[in-house]
């Protein structure tokens, strides 16, 4: 069990005065955003569809991602 905090024993820490939080910066989490980064999107399909991609192999979501990628690029939608 974890000792609770005591400040007799924990002294030693720096007083948070105001100008001391004035200094410090927010903690960033996770990956940097990315400029180019992929929207989530909810997408309703017919079952038989999803059964066939999710029969090629984990990488269904991706190789549907690359049929419409394929699809929209050979029609000249995509700059």
């Amino acid at each position: 069990m974890r000792a609770k905090f005591d400040p007799a024993v924990h002294d030693e820490n720096t007083p948070m005065s105001e100008a001391f939080m004035g200094g410090l910066k927010p903690s960033r989490r996770g990956r940097p955003k990315l400029a180019d980064a992929k929207e989530v999107v909810t997408l309703r399909m017919r079952p038989d569809v999803i059964k066939a991609l999710q029969d090629e192999g984990p990488d269904w979501r991706a190789k549907l991602e690359s049929l419409a990628v394929d699809y929209v690029a050979r029609r000249g939608l995509v700059r």
